[in-house]
């Protein structure tokens, strides 16, 4: 392929060679939690890493290698949503990862072609393609919305290491009971998720249905509580009812690679009559769950409230902002001029 700067090799690759990864992620800046101090530098290149290689290595829809001659300059990862896209009637594909390195122009030119690729080569096949980028990396921004990739949500990613002692709200009566989820529970959780909903990147994007949105939550929330979407639940008790719940994932490949322990990745709501509750359900799971050393939330950028508990009442700090991008495959003249 051709591009400003001379020409450009696309691979389509089954598995990225380790030294092709190693050369590019010693010249790439934007690795997730760069900005925690508690991991250092290495964790998160070493997290990155095993991602490339190993994560979800069965479910890639398409790999692609940009070589410069003999030296690669950038990569991207492609996974189908299969479930998102049987929820929401929409084929939707995520570019899990899109590494470009090099001066401003030359990564503009590799993002470029990346992106211009993957559009020809799944055209017909995904409707949209979801992309979060780091929220400093204003190179990939701007190319991602000069191909009509459009701007639905920020995520702010909290983090907090071994030894947290929460800060103890003294306007609440006492910190709640909380214990693992039964099934048994689902209807009392159902009415907290149909009843507080949720917010987010799908709810942003008026392509998609809302009604379709709500039921993906309400599934999310579902499964979680059978143990398929979530390693473990917890749930908060008010006057022997559940008043409030969270779920847990393991964030895959920390143990691995760092023997770190990181819990994250899930969904929390509090019924609505018990409005400060997030706080007390939070600091409840952290000190009674002992075996996670590190623990993310995320949430978006808007909800002040949540991130404002997150970093005075939990003391968590941020460990990465991303944005979230959407772009059509099939976009319409008016998406052409700008518009969804």
């Amino acid at each position: 392929m051709m591009t400003a700067l001379g020409t450009l090799e696309l691979r389509a690759l089954d598995q990225f060679p380790p030294e092709a990864v190693d050369e590019l992620l010693a010249r790439y800046e934007f690795y997730p939690y760069r900005h925690w101090r508690g991991f250092g530098l290495e964790v998160p290149k070493r997290l990155l890493r095993w991602d490339l290689l190993n994560g979800e290595t069965t479910e890639l829809a398409l790999r692609l290698l940009a070589m410069e001659g003999l030296r690669p300059v950038g990569l991207a990862c492609i996974i189908p949503s299969r479930w998102e896209s049987e929820q929401l009637d929409t084929k939707l594909a995520e570019i899990r990862h899109l590494i470009t390195v090099g001066n401003g122009e030359q990564r503009r030119c590799i993002t470029g072609a990346l992106v211009e690729f993957m559009r020809q080569q799944l055209s017909g096949t995904v409707d949209c393609l979801v992309h979060r980028v780091d929220s400093a990396d204003a190179v990939t921004v701007a190319m991602l919305e000069a191909y009509r990739f459009h701007l639905v949500d920020t995520t702010v990613s909290f983090v907090s290491g071994p030894g947290i002692v929460p800060f103890i709200r003294r306007t609440f009566p006492r910190p709640c009971a909380v214990r693992l989820c039964r099934e048994e529970d689902w209807p009392e959780v159902e009415v907290i998720v149909r009843e507080r909903g949720f917010a987010g990147r799908f709810y942003n994007d008026p392509r998609l249905d809302r009604a379709r949105c709500d039921v993906l939550y309400r599934e999310w929330a579902r499964l979680a509580v059978q143990g398929v979407f979530a390693d473990e639940v917890v749930v908060a008790l008010r006057h022997g009812r559940v008043a409030g719940f969270l779920s847990y994932q393991w964030q895959p490949g920390a143990y691995e690679v760092a023997k770190i322990r990181l819990r994250g990745r899930g969904l929390l709501a509090v019924g609505s009559a018990y409005k400060g509750l997030a706080l007390e359900l939070i600091r409840g799971a952290i000190l009674w769950d002992e075996k996670a050393e590190f623990r993310q939330f995320d949430t978006q950028l808007n909800n002040h409230e949540f991130w404002t508990l997150l970093n005075r009442g939990l003391r968590m700090d941020v460990a990465h902002v991303r944005h979230v991008f959407h772009g059509w495959l099939n976009a319409p003249p008016a998406q052409e001029q700008g518009r969804f």
